[in-house]
């Protein structure tokens, strides 16, 4: 009985955690669908955190800046930026209604090519369907940090560095997952696109 109890315990625990509460039961957590930005930065502002990387780009370090948004009043204070230029027709487009936004703003190492995944269908808890780009997640193990793959593409006709500019609106639930604890990550591709 003595051993019974732990156990009960700890199945108590799992499933009493946050997954009634998540848009859809997961255990690795893809967050909503990465869309192409039109606001811009120059290279030399991306200072915020470095990009970590294998082996492929040696004695060089890069860097993203990110902007996490939960309330209006916090896109506010990102349209106030003076070092990003800001698209108004996307800016224009964009509204809360529930949901939390993050900007991030990537620097791009010259011979290589930044690009969007294709997305997959993702059935939620609701019966509702939407897409995810399955580049920017987590693990409910363990929470405490989010994943940002970079994917790249080697392509020589590219010869300067440059930024990648894109953003995620999601289910206010990850306002809670999402805080200043993203790790990005070069993720480098064979693939042709």
């Amino acid at each position: 009985m003595k051993r019974r109890l732990p156990i009960l315990f700890s199945a108590f625990l799992l499933f009493s955690c946050k997954q009634n509460n998540r848009p859809y039961y997961c255990h690795k957590c893809y967050i909503d669908n990465m869309v192409l930005s039109s606001h811009t930065i120059s290279y030399e502002k991306i200072n915020m955190k470095e990009i970590q990387h294998e082996n492929f780009l040696t004695d060089s370090v890069f860097y993203a800046n990110y902007y996490i948004i939960n309330n209006e009043e916090e896109l506010n204070s990102f349209y106030e930026n003076k070092d990003i230029a800001f698209n108004s027709e996307e800016k224009n487009s964009l509204n809360l209604n529930s949901s939390s936004l993050s900007y991030f703003f990537v620097q791009i190492p010259k011979g290589y090519k930044a690009y969007k995944r294709n997305n997959k269908v993702q059935e939620l808890s609701d019966g509702k369907n939407i897409l995810l780009t399955e580049n920017f997640y987590y693990y409910v193990s363990t929470e405490e940090i989010v994943y940002l793959n970079i994917d790249l593409v080697k392509d020589d006709t590219v010869l300067d560095n440059y930024t990648f500019n894109f953003y995620y609106k999601y289910d206010s639930f990850y306002s809670s997952v999402i805080k200043n604890n993203i790790r990005f990550i070069y993720s480098l591709s064979d693939k042709m696109i």
